[in-house]
């Protein structure tokens, strides 16, 4: 009696599961371009809406309703990929699916303010389960489908649409840059398109290194997202991030300039190895002139590969600039080397000797140049931090300070004449130009020429 039983249901559930009659049938005909959102409601979840957000018409991840809970870029590939999975879904016809067992409701906007309503069930059988399709006409559709688009529209394959950056958005546009790291501060800024460090000194940056730090924090990676850690931040982080870029006014108005800040701050170890860090990651939206704030992304909890962090370049020394001057030697508009003043002028170099512009003689301006182009133009050999102390072996040659062509102050630099080496048998001599910043030494055959100028012409 029990076996009888028991093959009646079977049979019976074979019945239910069973497509009505009417083959396959296309169940959406959207054009991924023209959706706006999509909203995925979840049983148990809070709603997640992915839509476009900004003149630039990117994709985000919010989850949450009034009150926001999060938000995060999403990888657009994804999100396209899951739009053409949807444009092309088809099943076979089926029976309706009652409000008992729908599972979780998924509303596709378009650009147009148009609807589709897919509404699918909780449970799947034999890779297939079923769906509920709203077309915006009206027309209502039940079919059964591959449960592959119940799992691509679950809660938890959505949330893994944000993208995997661990500052999302940078993509190299940087105005400033900032890492602490105890009580250790490294922080750079551009000017007019050149890099300079603020600190722990102030001196032009080497471009080479700036853009490998901003190529190595951009590709900085989640590994995983700990949506369930709501903990407030404690002590102090081990190593924190920031990177502002600065948006012109869209309008002109100064009042409308924003700057995006993007923060992550590195704050334990994930795993007892130390193999992963957990971190904060955030972005916002600063208005300067009201000190408004807009968020961006976040904030959200992460974790980060510790290697990854500990290859970013933050040792201030290896960011002084290999040029002395941060200036193409065209930009040089002044030579102060003692009591003899040179000024570059439309018609070429001049003396100031009191109030009277005395042509410069060929031979001069020739070894001018050749002084300019070693100090705007040929990148130092080696490059040591700089103290208040010439290098061991060091002649003094000549003092320089250079003027740019709008009079801004481009530095004051002592050259001479040491060994590159001293610890070798036979050290080889090299120019050295230093100031209160950095020791740079370049090979004879490339600073040559411009010593030989400063020896032979220098004032007594």
């Amino acid at each position: 009696m029990l076996l009888s039983l028991a093959l009646l249901g079977a049979a019976a559930l074979v019945l239910l599961s069973r497509p009505a009659p009417g083959g396959t049938i296309t169940l959406l005909s959207l054009v991924p371009s023209q959706v706006e959102s999509i909203r995925l409601d979840a049983a148990g979840q809070p709603p997640i809406i992915v839509r476009q957000e900004g003149h630039r018409r990117e994709w985000m991840i919010v989850v949450g309703s009034e009150g926001v809970d999060s938000r995060w870029p999403a990888s657009e590939a994804r999100v396209r990929a899951a739009l053409r999975v949807l444009s092309a879904l088809s099943g076979e016809a089926a029976h309706p699916l009652s409000d008992a067992e729908v599972g979780s409701v998924v509303t596709i906007t378009g650009t147009d303010g148009s609807e589709w309503r897919l509404r699918l069930a909780a449970q799947t059988l034999a890779g297939r389960g079923r769906i509920h399709v709203a077309a915006p006409t009206g027309e209502i559709v039940h079919a059964l489908v591959d449960d592959d688009v119940h799992a691509m529209l679950a809660w938890q394959h959505v949330m893994q649409w944000r993208d995997s950056r661990a500052l999302p958005g940078l993509d190299g546009a940087a105005s400033r840059f900032r890492a602490v790291t105890g009580e250790s501060e490294l922080r750079l800024a551009s000017v007019r398109g050149r890099w300079g460090m603020q600190s722990p000194f102030v001196a032009p940056a080497e471009p080479r290194i700036v853009q490998e730090l901003l190529r190595s924090v951009e590709a900085l990676a989640v590994i995983r997202f700990r949506d369930g850690q709501d903990a407030a931040v404690t002590g102090r982080p081990l190593l924190i991030i920031e990177v502002e870029t600065d948006l012109p006014s869209p309008t002109g108005d100064e009042r409308d300039r924003r700057v995006i800040v993007r923060r992550l701050s590195v704050l334990e170890p994930a795993d007892a190895s130390g193999v992963r860090y957990v971190a904060r990651s955030e972005a916002f939206a600063l208005a300067p002139q009201t000190r408004a704030i807009e968020a961006i992304a976040g904030p959200a909890f992460v974790e980060v590969a510790a290697d990854a962090l500990s290859a970013l370049p933050l040792d201030p020394e290896v960011f002084i600039a290999r040029r002395a001057v941060a200036v193409p030697p065209a930009d040089v508009g002044r030579v102060e080397l003692g009591l003899l003043v040179l000024e570059r002028t439309h018609q070429g170099w001049v003396r100031i000797d009191g109030d009277r512009p005395v042509p410069v003689a060929d031979e001069h301006a020739a070894g001018l140049e050749a002084l300019l182009t070693l100090l705007a133009d040929v990148p130092a050999d080696v490059v040591r931090r700089g103290g208040a102390e010439p290098p061991t072996g060091f002649e003094q040659v000549a003092v320089v300070s250079l003027r740019g062509l709008d009079g801004a102050d481009l530095g004051s630099f002592t050259l001479g004449v040491a060994p590159l080496d001293a610890g070798a048998s036979q050290p080889e001599a090299a120019a050295v130009v230093f100031d209160r910043v950095a020791m740079r030494f370049y090979r004879a055959a490339r600073s040559r020429d411009a010593i030989a100028w400063l020896a032979q012409h220098r004032p007594d």
